[in-house]
């Protein structure tokens, strides 16, 4: 039961907190924030808690391997979003995410193959975008949305953990990077904000995504030499610095 408690309100909690920092300080800032492991943490945590930290530690090489496919979704939805609604965008992102990120999961890999491939997928994501406004303001969000986006992101976080029971690792790991909050995000922006606003959350995302980086890259590390509860708040602090130490470079 506490599981069950757990997968159905971390993720969501994150996604309001993130929608709620969007509203005051512009999509930008929540593309940033996006970035973070919130869905990934709870997921390899619930996993690690569920299947043991080898289980675990596999699953975060794979995750990580998986990166490169969450920059397919969020610039392939970047460009159709510029012509097409979200629908059709959405279907055309995970088309993206699909051939960039199955094929992962057919590959013998270790965590320093993966942490490269991923350090490089992120390195190039900044100009794999079409151009946009430089300033944009936030924008008002209802309470009802708001209330929707967490609905939807614990019923996808739900389904994500429980298909990871029943499959392998490399699988697992796949599924913990699975487009879940993202996609909530980018679309409720592009049907109530329009694509220009979409666009500046999605931009943002690959500038987060260093400290999801180093956050799983840390579990690798950890979680065969020390306890689970020890490994993710390691792993937990590692990514704020990264996340902080990114946010000042850029400021």
């Amino acid at each position: 039961m506490t599981l069950l408690i757990l997968k159905l309100t971390l993720v969501p909690l994150f996604l309001g907190l993130i929608s709620i920092a969007g509203q005051r300080f512009g999509p930008s800032v929540a593309g940033w924030l996006a970035g973070l492991p919130v869905v990934v943490a709870p997921i390899l945590f619930l996993i690690a808690l569920e299947q043991g930290a080898g289980f675990a530690c596999d699953a975060a090489i794979y995750t990580l391997a998986t990166v490169a496919g969450v920059i397919a979704w969020v610039a392939s939805y970047a460009w159709m979003a510029r012509n097409a609604n979200a629908l059709i965008a959405t279907t055309v992102a995970y088309l993206a995410w699909a051939i960039v990120a199955l094929p992962v999961v057919f590959i013998p890999l270790n965590a320093f193959m993966t942490g490269a491939f991923a350090l490089a997928a992120l390195l190039v994501a900044p100009r794999l975008f079409p151009a946009q406004s430089a300033n944009l303001s936030p924008l008002p969000l209802l309470r009802f949305e708001l209330a929707l986006r967490m609905l939807v992101g614990a019923g996808l976080t739900y389904a994500v953990t429980t298909l990871a029971q029943s499959a392998g690792p490399r699988v697992s790991g796949l599924l913990a990077l699975f487009p879940v909050l993202t996609p909530v995000l980018a679309i409720f922006t592009h049907v109530n904000a329009g694509k220009n606003h979409a666009t500046a959350i999605l931009r943002g995302l690959p500038r987060g995504l260093f400290s999801l980086v180093a956050f799983c890259f840390a579990l690798t590390q950890l979680l065969n030499r020390v306890s689970v509860a020890t490994a993710f708040v390691t792993a937990i602090v590692i990514a704020l610095c990264v996340q902080w130490l990114n946010r000042r470079a850029r400021t």
